[in-house]
């Protein structure tokens, strides 16, 4: 089974409310919500990864990150085994904007159950909703 490393970032603002994207129509799993950020590229950290794919994604530049889960998930029918590093993103420049003209949204950590999220991103916001209980 081939590794496929992903980087996301949470960004929780002061009304803890936390950034999330629109996957666009065109890549896999469509229309639905996820964190922000992408795969790892050869001979990349992970650091460098959320830089970048924040940078490219949403026009910020992250300032201080720190790791919070990992989550691992396996697709049997495409051979690959998806590890997912999520991040809390806690310093950052620039305002947040879709600069793939994917739509973005600020969520209270408490409704983010009413968005769908692919199954690796759903682990995700119950973490928070347990962090934050």
């Amino acid at each position: 089974m081939e590794d496929c490393n992903v980087v996301v970032g949470i960004i929780i603002n002061n009304k803890n409310e936390v950034l999330i994207a629109l996957r666009p129509l065109h890549v896999v799993q469509p229309g639905v919500w996820e964190f922000p950020g992408g795969k790892v590229e050869p001979n990349e950290t992970l650091e460098n990864a959320l830089i970048r794919e924040f940078f490219e994604e949403i026009g910020i530049a992250i300032k201080r990150a720190e790791f919070f889960l990992k989550i691992e998930k396996s697709f049997p029918e495409k051979n690959i085994l998806l590890i997912l590093h999520a991040f809390r993103i806690h310093d950052y420049t620039g305002v947040p904007y879709g600069r793939e003209n994917q739509q973005i949204q600020w969520v209270s950590i408490d409704n983010l159950t009413k968005y769908t999220f692919p199954e690796a991103n759903s682990d995700i916001v119950f973490a928070l909703q347990a962090q934050k209980s």
